[in-house]
């Protein structure tokens, strides 16, 4: 942690991390027990799973060793992947949604980056009203560990990109 801290200037001394640390993973257990269920996963099967996303359920293999460093990378990578793999599933849900529902009436899609979109679309539009309706269209459930998850969305707007402003839907 602290020298992720460094690279952005801040210095803090590396008991104040470990605390810091502890504390989180006090606040929020779930999350190294997930940790745990990865690396159990990844022993017994070398494979991950994702949610599946309107019916699709995307897999990873990981290759390597199974001990020392290699094997932290290969946690490290795991648990990156999961979370990155499900939000991109999602996204190119949304994506699709959004373009059969409205490029034909002249909704342009501008941008899609790997967890956010920039849409264009004539003025006279009400852009509160776009708004839930692609809202709606992001509704994506999915069940993780028995829970149903939906990613929540958030909407900005604005004559430009700089000059973006939220808006509540």
């Amino acid at each position: 942690m602290r020298e992720s801290l460094l690279k952005v200037g801040l210095d803090y001394p590396e008991k104040v991390c470990k605390n810091i640390i502890t504390k989180y993973r006090i606040m929020r257990p779930v999350i190294p027990q997930w940790h745990l269920q990865v690396e159990y996963q990844l022993k017994k099967t070398k494979t991950m799973i994702c949610p599946a996303v309107d019916g699709v359920v995307k897999k990873r293999v990981f290759f390597g060793q199974m001990w020392g460093s290699h094997f932290e990378d290969m946690v490290k990578e795991a648990l990156a992947w999961v979370p990155q793999c499900t939000v991109g599933q999602v996204c190119a849900l949304i994506m699709r949604r959004v373009r059969d529902k409205y490029a034909h009436q002249g909704l342009d899609i501008l941008e899609e980056s790997h967890d956010s979109f920039l849409f264009q679309w004539p003025e006279d539009w009400d852009h509160i009203k776009l708004f839930k309706e692609i809202d709606e269209l992001g509704h994506v459930p999915m069940i993780i560990n028995g829970r149903e998850l939906v990613i929540p969305r958030d909407f900005a707007t604005g004559p430009s990109w700089g000059e973006m402003q939220e808006v509540k839907v």
